[in-house]
């Protein structure tokens, strides 16, 4: 825009005067007129885009040449006051221009070097959409606010204050109830107010108006509220006015004999809620106790011991509160709570075990039952219980013999020379293919139900060992490059000295039981291995090597652990991927295509792990904050679908590798991603396939290593960086699935495919015919077919408006909750994959 256009079209000149002073610092102009009559409130998160010009025509910003939209939330102070102004008073689909005077923008200083001191400003704005403050913890939507009016002050009401408010309830287009109420936080359902409301009103201002909208999980829930004719999970509204409230005194505000008088008050309290089933409202009266008690010092030995009795009874009875709700990890939390006070503490042992039964973790259910019948041999309800534990771990056990299939693999080189193929099974063999060979080079036996096979330097001598960990905890190590055991024949292959005798390990300990999955791997930068454990019971355990000779060829030593971490959801799988400054980050896949980043920080010195028993627990578990939680972009259907993860990609020679690493995501039902760090997402495909198994590797050989992902049918998807798909369809149904470098013929490592089929049989595939899968382009069909035009103008999107059209596409499709930015458009055409590199070869039934 240049100046003769500003002046021609009276911009500096026109406009209304919206300024609360009506001191003419912002003028506005109405260029097109919005769609809806609402204007967003103070609080809304809200949506635009725009352009800024100096006086002179100079444009000195715009988020349009940027194609990213600009949000904030509107009334904090967070843009120029001018804007808060500004979008306040328009309406969605509205285009307008304003003039804003220096004291409306950046005053006297300026934003160099664009914007020269008391510059007045003019902008154009368009608002897209507003919505509403969530206030709640998980920002699930539960409890949205949108501010009416703004209160006074900053300090607002806390838990046990006592508030005066004037509200009106309102169901659908029914008023429900309509009040001038006094009384306490905490004490709202005594008042027949859902415990959002008392929530939401913690974070208002004296005299602020606000509206509330509940879900219904934060409003009556599924009981309803048959007194106002609420029905089941209904979605509440709330026009509250706070009038005034008195806050209730703060831990540090009390001395040690308030805090104990205060805390036998919220106890008898807190017991009364319970026996009337009033779950909520007992834990708020109880975490009273905990608050104003688990840091007092320097209490006298009476005072000392009835605080100490006074938080036990908190914590067991938050814990029976919590299971009473099925809010099972807080329930655990407070028995470990109450076990740190008293460690043999018979309701604390027993309501653990309830806690951890309640979420599948049979065994460590069993261990608590097991210990309060230890130390209370009458405790009948225990011995119920733990015949109960023992039931389902052997179900578990024949559940996890059947999802295996007998079959694990890993294609590993054992001799820094060709790669082998390792198999093994729930039987306890671990079988070593070479070459073409369908017959196993060598066999070996484990103790136990194998879970996990690898191969690696896990010793630290630059020598890589046959590992193979059972469920049943057992540590095997193998050393296969050993002289003493094979011999050369004619043809050039090894065999085992005493044909068709079984080799034993060269070493073997026992750790935890129930693993599940295995990483060998340099997870904190320090040039040496780790081993790393996933287990059933949502742990993860890394281990090292404690070496006790120093001959590279002798294997003598011990494992020892490192760290222990607990996950919120179960672990299929475990990698590594550089982080931003380069160092790797240990990655475990969660539910729902999350994964968690462990914090690999050790203690200065690490004890011995005797055979059978973990010592991490309870002193040496990771804390929470150690275990930091990523949940990916996207519509997720199912939250808790089995995930796998593969970090560390391949990027070739032709981009400097900086920043963080690639690394992707599969989900049973069907979704892939490919991920550059946390926060960029890269590509997403959606296949009609349970993916089960997910790997990497260089197909075509240009240094681009491609995503592996398989089904159970056998198909397979091959994708490159650039989303290009290729798939190839293996000829039965799969228990098992790797892909890797393998020495087929002629004496090299080639890229392969490796399956293991439900009848125990191994197919090896390379040189085959990939087929390339064209991805549906969603952006063309709504370009071209012109039934989607009528559709696209009622959502607000003209058809040929490209960029438009993008954003509403990965809206949809990837922003479900809330803005996420620098995502690339998920709707550009690409290619990528020849499709002709590969063709069956090898056959081998075990």
């Amino acid at each position: 825009m240049t100046a003769e256009e500003m002046k021609a079209d009276g911009a500096p000149l026109e406009g209304v005067d919206i300024t609360p002073k009506r001191d003419e610092g912002v003028l506005k102009v109405i260029k097109r007129e919005g769609s809806r009559t609402e204007s967003p409130m103070i609080g809304d998160k809200v949506t635009v885009h725009y352009t800024g010009w100096l006086l002179d025509g100079t444009k000195f910003d715009s988020s349009l040449d940027r194609r990213d939209k600009f949000s904030f939330d509107l009334g904090k102070g967070e843009v120029i006051k001018a804007w808060d102004i500004a979008v306040a008073t328009m309406k969605a689909g509205e285009i307008c221009r304003i003039t804003c005077k220096p004291e409306y923008a950046y005053g006297s200083a300026g934003s160099p070097p664009k914007i020269p001191p008391n510059a007045t400003l003019i902008f154009e704005i368009e608002l897209f959409e507003f919505k509403g403050e969530d206030l709640t913890d998980d920002e699930d939507g539960g409890i949205i606010r949108r501010i009416r009016k703004k209160g006074e002050g900053y300090s607002k009401p806390n838990e046990g204050a006592l508030v005066e408010i004037q509200f009106e309830g309102r169901y659908g287009d029914r008023m429900f109830d309509r009040r001038e109420l006094q009384f306490e936080i905490g004490e709202g359902d005594n008042y027949d107010l859902p415990h959002g409301l008392e929530k939401a009103i913690q974070k208002m201002e004296k005299l602020e108006e606000s509206v509330f909208y509940l879900k219904p999980n934060y409003g009556f829930g599924s009981a309803g509220k048959e007194k106002f004719h609420i029905p089941p999970d209904a979605e509440l509204q709330y026009e509250v006015k706070l009038k005034s409230f008195e806050k209730a005194k703060e831990s540090w505000e009390m001395n040690t004999e308030e805090k104990l008088e205060q805390s036998c008050i919220v106890k008898e309290r807190g017991t009364q809620y319970f026996k009337e089933g009033k779950y909520k409202q007992a834990t708020l009266q109880y975490k009273k106790i905990v608050s104003w008690l688990e840091h007092e010092s320097g209490l006298s030995d009476e005072d000392d011991t009835k605080a100490k009795s006074l938080r036990l009874a908190a914590h067991l009875n938050l814990a029976m509160c919590h299971l009473k709700l099925k809010e099972y990890s807080q329930a655990l939390e407070n028995c470990n709570k109450a076990l740190e006070l008293d460690s043999s503490n018979e309701k604390g042992l027993f309501r653990r075990g309830e806690a951890h039964l309640a979420v599948n973790d049979f065994e460590l259910a069993r261990n608590d039952f097991q210990k309060v019948i230890q130390f209370y041999p009458s405790n009948k309800a225990a011995k119920v219980q733990l015949v109960t534990c023992q039931q389902k771990i052997r179900e578990q056990h024949e559940k996890e013999k059947k999802m295996y299939a007998n079959m694990f693999q890993r294609l590993a080189d054992k001799d820094f020379k060709l790669n082998e193929l390792v198999v093994g099974d729930t039987n306890g063999k671990l079988y070593v293919y070479k070459n073409d060979d369908s017959k196993p080079w060598t066999v070996r036996s484990c103790q136990g139900m194998l879970t996990c096979v690898g191969v690696g330097d896990v010793c630290n001598k630059g020598k890589n060992l046959v590992v193979a960990v059972s469920a049943e905890g057992w540590f095997h190590l193998f050393d296969l490059s050993s002289p003493a055991l094979k011999h050369p024949d004619a043809s050039g292959h090894h065999e085992l000295v005493a044909a068709g005798e079984e080799q034993k390990p060269v070493f073997k300990q026992h750790i935890p039981a129930n693993t599940k999955v295995m990483l060998i791997s340099d997870i904190d930068g320090d040039g040496k291995c780790e081993l790393v454990v996933g287990y059933t019971d949502r742990v993860v355990r890394a281990f090292r090597w404690e070496d006790f000779s120093e001959s590279s060829d002798h294997i003598s030593g011990q494992l020892l652990l490192l760290k222990k971490w607990l996950l919120e959801g179960q672990v299929d799988s475990l990698s590594v991927n550089p982080g931003p400054d380069g160092s790797p980050e240990m990655m475990v896949s969660q539910p729902g295509c999350g994964y968690a980043i462990l914090l690999c920080t050790w203690d200065s010195e690490q004890q011995p792990t005797p055979e059978g028993r973990d010592n991490s627990a309870p002193g040496r578990e990771a804390p929470v904050r150690d275990v930091v939680l990523h949940q990916t972009s996207g519509r997720i259907h199912n939250k808790n679908v089995s995930t796998h993860l593969i970090g560390s990609i391949g990027r070739g020679c032709s981009k400097v590798n900086s920043g963080s690493g690639l690394f992707a995501l599969c989900t049973l039902d069907g979704t892939l991603k490919l991920m550059e760090g946390a926060d960029k997402l890269l590509w997403s495909v959606q296949v009609d396939h349970q993916l089960f198994a997910l790997e990497k590797l260089d197909v075509t050989g240009n240094g681009h290593e491609e995503v592996i992902a398989c089904a159970w049918d056998g198909q397979t998807y091959i994708i490159d960086h650039n989303r290009t798909v290729a798939r190839f369809q293996a000829d039965e149904n799969v228990s098992a699935f790797c892909a890797g470098l393998y020495a087929c013929k002629g004496g090299s490592n080639s890229p392969c495919l490796v399956y293991v089929s439900f009848n125990q049989k191994i197919y090896i595939y390379w040189d085959v015919q990939l087929e390339r899968m064209e991805s549906t382009n969603l952006l063309k069909i709504l370009e071209s077919d012109p039934e989607f035009g009528d559709l696209l103008k009622q959502l607000g999107v003209e058809r040929g408006d490209v960029s438009s059209v993008k954003d509403l596409i990965h809206k949809t499709l990837y922003l479900p909750e809330k803005q996420q930015r620098n995502s690339p458009s998920q709707c550009q055409d690409h290619a990528g994959i020849d499709s002709s590199t590969y063709h069956t070869i090898i056959h081998c039934p075990l």
